[in-house]
């Protein structure tokens, strides 16, 4: 069974009952979407690059919801953290 997902106010989307969006304005990421079911978060940068990142717990993803600095915050919470595949 699906985990059910509370989405904050602010500027993020749910996509479906597990996938939700957000399009930043950031000075590095252009976007990210995370699926609970999977713990993935893509993010996708403003060069054009789509990084996957894995086993991403909710926390993150709050906090990126939340933040003034998207970038900031994925370049402290998430790189180097995660395993990650680049996505063509």
């Amino acid at each position: 069974m699906a985990k059910s997902m509370k989405i904050p106010t602010g500027r993020m989307t749910r996509e479906s009952k597990t996938r939700v969006s957000a399009k930043v304005e950031s000075t590095s990421v252009s976007e990210w979407a995370y699926d609970s079911d999977t713990e993935s978060l893509t993010v996708t940068y403003k060069g054009g690059r789509k990084y996957v990142y894995k086993a991403v717990p909710m926390s993150v993803v709050w906090n990126l919801a939340s933040t003034e600095s998207v970038g900031r915050e994925v370049n402290k919470e998430v790189k180097g953290k995660y395993e990650y595949e680049e996505v063509k």
